[in-house]
């Protein structure tokens, strides 16, 4: 199968922006809305009467936003009766990756990726036994590029309200998680409902950052411009990212393998964070 779109860079995500099926109006738009990343949904934004219709759509949807150069991914259903017409209806060219729902064992995960030609799988951390088995999903299969953290459903399993206060330790669980198995991790620790609320939303999305996230879910364009902005390098980090890379390669050409700069000492894990952090920069 031959991609005839941008593939799926976990490194370089920062915003996914779910977009439900036979929804013709949000689809016409998603690839100007400025999404690193489309989710196609078929799993909770279809009905469950418009399943064979959506699924029957898929394929000349994914192609149009393909074309259009959007990276595309699609949210399966993983009910028995129900994974098996999605897995086929995603087999095309124009979709770069499966987000798996409700992800919770790695052997699970591991029977999934033996099915999908997608060269890359998200499972979406949305349960305390996905949480608890975290790392052991991130590292069940080579296809898996990255966890994501769905803190609505985490909410209702654990009974508990989408706020930061219950939702920022699984969130940082996950990052961890993905981080150990060299993978990335997407998620928020508050809820994805937040559309009119733009302050709530950045402060959630800042918290995200800090905890280890590298993007984040969105359900609406509006989130899509502040998740953009907040996971982006700010100009002061740039400017010193590029300070720390040119000191320290200064020092080590000479044999040093740390320098002073500014008060403080630059050696190399801070000199490779500089790195990362450049990295992540875009044109």
């Amino acid at each position: 199968m031959t991609p005839i779109a941008p593939p799926f860079d976990a490194s370089r995500i920062r915003s996914l922006l779910f977009v439900p099926m036979l929804q013709a109006r949000l689809i016409a738009g998603a690839a100007g809305r400025g999404a690193d990343a489309v989710i196609l949904d078929l799993e909770d934004a279809v009905a469950p009467d418009a399943k064979d219709r959506a699924r029957d759509a898929l394929a000349e949807t994914a192609r149009a936003l393909a074309e259009a150069g959007q990276c595309v991914l699609v949210r399966i259903n993983t009910h028995p009766d129900l994974i098996d017409a999605d897995l086929a209806a995603a087999n095309d060219a124009a979709i770069a990756g499966i987000v798996l729902p409700k992800a919770e064992r790695p052997d699970a995960v591991v029977t999934i990726a033996g099915r999908l030609d997608h060269p890359a799988l998200v499972p979406l951390v949305e349960t305390a036994l996905g949480v608890i088995n975290a790392h052991a999903i991130a590292g069940a299969d080579e296809k898996v590029a990255a966890l994501a953290f769905g803190s609505e459903d985490f909410s209702l399993d654990m009974g508990i309200p989408p706020e930061e206060a219950g939702l920022a330790m699984p969130a940082q669980q996950v990052a961890i998680a993905a981080r150990a198995a060299g993978k990335a991790a997407f998620g928020l620790p508050g809820s994805l409902a937040i559309i009119d609320d733009g302050d709530r939303f950045t402060a959630i999305a800042r918290t995200a950052r800090s905890i280890g996230m590298g993007g984040a879910l969105c359900v609406h364009p509006r989130q899509v411009t502040i998740v953009n902005a907040v996971f982006a390098p700010t100009p002061a980090e740039i400017e010193e990212a590029e300070t720390v890379r040119a000191a320290y390669e200064t020092a080590r050409d000479t044999g040093h393998g740390a320098v002073a700069v500014d008060g403080r000492m630059i050696d190399q894990p801070v000199y490779r964070r500089a790195l990362e952090t450049l990295a992540r920069v875009r044109d």
